[in-house]
């Protein structure tokens, strides 16, 4: 997705929420649209800097605030979650854009060296395999059955037990 605020007071990494943990990609730094508005480079940002991704993970994983407890999200309490940054800020329409072969580099990787997945704060590694993924980017396409779409049928495939959510 766009990334994820590890800072929002509902996401927030305190010594309750220490299992949010977050790994990134933009390979999309090469689009003449992509903007470069941290200090260093949003490559190596997994904060969101578009607000999409947090929202996603706000239904997801919400674990509330002192001043709203009641707003959990629907896997409040999940052991883990896995920020997969595929999505970067795009300059010329303001709005969050992504290539799909970043998304699938990012899903693969989380599948096959889940062991290289780290923590946006310490050293630790995940030590642990994905059980689902969600895909809340749209798009157009002129086919019927686009590379992205043959993509997620192949992960369904592969991984029976995977549980995938995809918006339409």
């Amino acid at each position: 997705d766009s990334g994820t605020d590890l800072g929002h007071p509902f996401l927030d990494a305190d010594a309750d929420r220490a299992n949010h943990w977050s790994w990134y990609l933009a390979a999309g730094a090469a689009d003449p649209d992509y903007c470069d508005v941290t200090s260093g480079d949003e490559v190596q940002w997994v904060d969101d800097l578009q607000g999409h991704g947090t929202h996603v993970m706000g239904i997801v994983a919400s674990e509330g605030s002192s001043l709203y407890p009641q707003y959990l999200g629907m896997a409040y309490g999940v052991d883990k979650t896995v920020h997969l940054k595929a999505g970067w800020l795009n300059c010329a329409t303001g709005r969050a854009s992504m290539w799909w072969s970043d998304m699938m580099w990012v899903v693969d990787r989380a599948l096959q060296h889940h062991d290289e997945l780290r923590p946006s704060y310490g050293t630790d590694v995940f030590l642990d395999d994905v059980d689902g993924f969600n895909l809340s980017y749209g798009g157009t396409t002129t086919s019927d059955d686009p590379a992205g779409g043959q993509f997620w049928d192949a992960v369904i495939d592969d991984y029976s037990n995977m549980v995938v959510t995809i918006s339409a």
